[in-house]
């Protein structure tokens, strides 16, 4: 993977974790943990798509359509942790 790939993946990712965050809206640390979730679900859905050879949407080396998907699981996945609450005893 060229280092333009990592950068060009890692701001799209980054753009749909703010995107989520503005329409879920929330504190710092849930855009905290909405950027950490898009980028490492985007990443994941990078690798699936490239060992399974799934061109969905591809940009030289990149499969943008399985990041993109892998990002929004990842990111709906951690928004609903987030919604977990403890009540004390």
């Amino acid at each position: 993977m060229t280092f333009p790939s990592l950068v060009f993946g890692s701001i799209i990712a980054f753009i749909l974790g703010a995107l989520f965050h503005l329409i879920v809206g929330g504190g710092l640390i849930r855009i905290i943990i909405s950027l950490l979730s898009s980028v490492i679900g985007f990443w994941v859905g990078h690798y699936i798509g490239y060992q399974i050879n799934l061109d969905l949407f591809t940009l030289g080396f990149l499969h943008i359509g399985t990041g993109i998907v892998g990002a929004i699981i990842f990111l709906v996945l951690g928004y609903w942790l987030t919604l977990i609450q403890v009540e004390p005893e």
